[in-house]
């Protein structure tokens, strides 16, 4: 993706150990398979860092970039359960509860 990611940054090893987990449980995903959820991920990025435009004090913007961190992701992570809840209903059918 030539992201500027710095060699130790804790998302690599993160990244790594689940990927190689996923291998081990004979679930391997190649370059190919990740690409949309990086670009995914540049998408949602850019959306985190717009929510802290027209922010000038330092402490304020790091204030609010580490809320942003520790209460958006699991809403996006609830988002990303109802969404595939969804499209799984229609593609397999199901009624709505």
């Amino acid at each position: 993706m030539d992201w500027d990611v710095h060699k130790s940054a804790p998302a690599r090893a993160a990244l790594a150990e689940t990927l190689g987990s996923l291998r081990g449980l004979g679930v391997p995903l190649d370059r190919g398979a990740l690409v949309p959820y990086a670009r995914l991920a540049e998408r949602t990025a850019a959306l985190d860092l717009d929510q802290l435009d027209g922010i000038d004090d330092p402490l304020e913007l790091a204030e609010r970039a580490l809320l942003l961190t520790l209460l958006l992701e699991p809403a996006l992570m609830a988002l990303r359960r109802m969404a595939q809840e969804n499209e799984s209903a229609r593609r397999h059918g199901g009624g709505r509860p």
